[in-house]
């Protein structure tokens, strides 16, 4: 690690009680070679003394102690004040990098300088799965299985762009705490005039669900909610009026079947209240909306010709229904 103004990378480990992963992050990080970097923990006010441990065995490490819990957006946007590198790394503490992710990072910037967001290639965290290279987006701004020429986000838990096009795209949408985030800016994104690129030999092993389990009830009601925002605010009203009663359609055959099912705290919880929820912030959604539009260079035609042709949201909703008795 080597510190100064000439910094090329800032890595970002986002915390939230995860002591027991930090081991295995802060070593692969420090394991980088033939790069310039710091390190920042930004911690989100844990109670497992995450940030003693951090403080006595990897001194190195600039901390961001914050005062209380302000989810993923929040405290990323926060440790992006003090990071002082040309590019930011944002990792999930449940994430370990590969020994030559920097290096290989670093060759794929200087040969794609265009390159302001990048995805990397994800793998379990015992490196023996392949999860994914990046994924696409649906036109109801759903993430979807990866195809090729179709990346459209990189993900959230090592996601990594220029802190220039950050600051410029405001950072992350703090109303979303964590889930979806990595889309809707990377989305923000497409509508100036800048896409994600995948650096194909840039690895890194993810725990998943390191902090809310995947299935999880809050999980479902966070990511329903950020997705319906994400498509209020970054489509155009006259979009808007075409891609609404779809979605609206799609949530009610969600609904449907969680009925049939016998499922109405899933129904009550992860949908209802997620469409309240947007509906009581609609003048915030208002004001987000009017931004963005103001700023866009792209129509939404030319965005469409990008997403994946395939139904992201049915895809998510098959792959989960069986486990949609959430605790």
């Amino acid at each position: 690690m080597i510190e100064g103004n000439d910094i090329k990378f800032s890595i970002i480990v986002l915390n939230w009680n995860g002591i027991h992963f930090l081991k295995d992050c802060f070593d692969s990080i420090f394991a980088q070679n033939g790069c310039e970097y710091e390190v920042i923990l930004v911690d989100n006010n844990s109670s497992d003394n995450s940030v003693d441990f951090t403080k006595k065995n990897y001194p190195a490490v600039k901390i961001l102690k914050l005062k209380e819990n302000i989810g993923y957006t929040g405290a990323n946007n926060a440790a992006s004040k003090i990071a002082k590198g040309k590019y930011l790394i944002f990792l999930n503490n449940d994430v370990r990098l590969d020994p030559n992710y920097i290096e290989e990072l670093h060759n794929f910037l200087q040969k794609n300088p265009q390159a302001k967001i990048v995805a990397t290639k994800e793998y379990s965290y015992d490196g023996k799965v392949f999860v994914s290279q990046s994924d696409g987006i649906d036109f109801l701004g759903y993430p979807c299985k990866y195809q090729k020429g179709k990346i459209h986000y990189a993900p959230g838990c090592a996601f990594v762009i220029e802190k220039e096009l950050f600051r410029k795209l405001g950072g992350f949408d703090e109303k979303m705490f964590i889930f979806h985030e990595e889309l809707d800016i990377c989305w923000r994104a497409y509508l100036i005039g800048e896409k994600p690129y995948l650096a194909n030999r840039c690895k890194f092993y993810h725990y998943t669900g390191g902090v809310i389990t995947p299935w999880s009830l809050q999980r479902r009601y966070l990511s329903e909610r950020n997705n319906i925002r994400s498509v209020l605010v970054n489509y155009s009203v006259p979009t808007l009026l075409l891609i609404l009663p779809i979605y609206i359609f799609v949530n009610l055959c969600e609904i449907l079947y969680l009925l049939f099912t016998n499922q109405w705290r899933v129904i009550i919880y992860a949908y209802l209240r997620a469409w309240y929820d947007n509906l009581k912030d609609y003048r915030n959604i208002l004001r987000r909306h009017k931004e963005i539009q103001s700023k866009r260079i792209v129509d939404d035609i030319t965005y469409l010709k990008n997403v994946c042709l395939v139904f992201g949201k049915w895809q998510n909703f098959k792959r989960v229904r069986g486990d949609l008795k959430f605790r």
